[in-house]
C-alpha cells in the first residue's frame, strides 16, 4: 500500500547484515528530497524504486555517518570502561531518550525520525515496556527498527505492534564471495573451515577471518 510501517524488527542470527541494512534504509529515506509527488512511504503516486541506493553527494551522507544527523537517533548497549566491554543489559535511561526525540520536528523537510535499536533482546522489563509506550501511539513520520538476534525475548505486545523481517543464514557460496574481497589470501582448507564455522553469519565469518583482513 506504499505505507512504511512505524516499526519494523529484523530478526535473525548474528553477522547476516541486520544493522547493516537497517543503516541502509536509514540512508534511503533520509537522503530522499520529499515533494507531493514522492509516492515511496511517503503518499501520492508510487514511484517504482529499484534499489534502495542512496546519493553519496547528500550533504546528510557525512551526518549519517558521523552519527551526527540530528533526525538519526542509535541506541546500543553503554560502554562499561571499567569491565572493558559493553553492559549485558540494554538499560532502560537508553531506551527513555526514543520519546523525547520523535516528539522534535524533523529538522529537514518534514522527513522521517528515524530510531534504530541494537541488540533489543538484551532489554529488561523496565526497558520493553519504556519501549512499548512509545509504540502504542508512535508520531507521525517515524520509524523504528529493532535488531534482535533472539525474537522470543521479546515481549509479545511489542512483536504485535510491529512488522517483523527474518533475516536467512547467507548461502556459503555468498559468504565465500565476501571472503574473496575482504580476505583473498584465505584459501583451501583455511577458507572451507572459514565457512564450515560461520554456519551462515558473514559477520562470525569476519571475525575469524580478522588477521587477515585487508584495510
Amino acid at each position: 500500500n506504499d505505507r512504511l510501517p512505524h516499526a519494523l524488527i529484523f530478526s535473525g542470527l548474528e553477522g547476516v547484515g541486520k544493522s547493516s541494512f537497517a543503516f541502509r534504509l536509514a540512508r534511503f529515506l533520509l537522503t530522499r528530497d520529499s515533494s507531493p509527488m514522492d509516492g515511496l512511504f511517503g503518499g501520492g503516486e508510487v514511484t517504482k524504486i529499484e534499489t534502495l541506493n542512496s546519493p553519496a553527494s547528500h550533504p546528510a551522507q557525512a551526518q549519517i555517518t558521523s552519527g551526527g544527523h540530528p533526525d538519526l537517533l542509535f541506541i546500543e548497549r553503554t560502554f562499561d570502561e571499567k569491565k572493558d566491554r559493553r553492559s549485558a543489559q540494554l538499560d532502560v535511561d537508553e531506551v527513555r531518550r526514543i520519546a523525547p526525540f520523535l516528539r522534535r520536528t524533523a529538522a529537514y523537510d518534514d522527513g522521517y525520525r528515524i530510531v534504530i535499536i541494537d541488540d533489543c533482546d538484551t532489554m529488561n522489563r523496565n526497558s520493553q515496556n519504556a519501549l512499548l509506550k512509545i509504540l502504542e501511539e508512535p508520531p507521525q513520520k517515524t520509524l523504528l527498527i529493532l535488531i534482535t538476534h533472539r525474537i522470543g525475548a521479546l515481549l509479545p505486545t511489542i512483536l504485535s505492534r510491529a512488522a517483523i523481517i527474518n533475516f536467512q543464514p547467507l548461502a556459503n557460496d555468498d559468504i565465500e564471495k565476501a571472503l574473496a574481497q575482504k580476505a583473498p589470501d584465505i584459501k583451501g582448507r583455511e577458507l572451507d573451515f572459514v565457512i564450515d564455522y560461520a554456519q551462515g553469519s558473514l559477520g562470525s565469518a569476519l571475525h575469524v577471518a580478522q588477521p587477515h583482513i585487508l584495510l
